[in-house]
């Protein structure tokens, strides 16, 4: 997880003020069976160019740009946190969360069994899961609030799990981390000095009595 998101997010996903950004990349064998895919479109249209003439041109013409798109627009789950909301983009879809409508977060195991794969899927008790397989197959969860006031749950693959989700916490907190800090790291700092504070306070107590 980083806090310099990359151009894409930038420009797309609000990553200029970002206090966190994730990126997960689909497996390889995902970019290797779209290029399987697109060169046999293109030997099935050589293929037919003896018997078809310019009708054997378009699979070439129409299959291979939609493969190419495909590969382009599935090959990574973003994420990226900020001040006012949490941008989730897996293609062309993903929820865009204002951070004050966010009931809770969490970071867990994902259960591909539960959600029938990975992908956009939705699991029976109506979470939504942005997820691509492999890396470390853990995911950070954020319950919701939608416009009507209806509660909404989300699970989405991210690179640093705990760390998204002490992002989330430190951003709805109002507080960003330091640059070159790890957030997980500044959260726990900020739970010893609560602990610290209330073992002096309690010791503090005790010698009143």
């Amino acid at each position: 997880m980083s806090s310099d998101p990359d151009d894409y997010a930038q420009k797309f996903m609000a990553g200029e003020g970002a206090l966190a950004s994730s990126r997960v990349r689909m497996p390889g064998w995902f970019f290797g069976l779209m290029g399987g895919i697109a060169l046999l479109t293109v030997v099935a249209g050589v293929a037919t160019l003896a018997t078809a003439g310019l009708a054997g041109l378009f699979p070439i013409l129409f299959s291979l740009p939609l493969v190419v798109l495909v590969t382009l627009l599935f090959s990574h789950v973003r994420v990226t946190v900020t001040a006012a909301q949490i941008v989730v983009q897996y293609g062309l879809f993903g929820p865009k969360i204002p951070l004050e409508r966010i009931t809770h977060v969490s970071a867990e195991a994902y259960d591909w069994k539960k959600f029938g794969g990975w992908g956009i899927k939705w699991s029976r008790d109506g979470t939504t899961a942005y997820s691509v397989p492999g890396g470390s197959g853990r995911v950070v969860r954020v319950h919701y609030l939608d416009d009507k006031g209806k509660e909404k749950k989300v699970v989405v693959s991210v690179d640093d799990a705990d760390g998204m989700a002490a992002a989330l916490e430190l951003a709805r907190a109002g507080r960003s981390a330091s640059p070159g800090v790890r957030i997980a790291a500044e959260l726990s700092a900020d739970v010893d000095d609560e602990i610290e504070a209330a073992a002096a306070a309690d010791e503090r107590l005790r010698q009143k009595r």
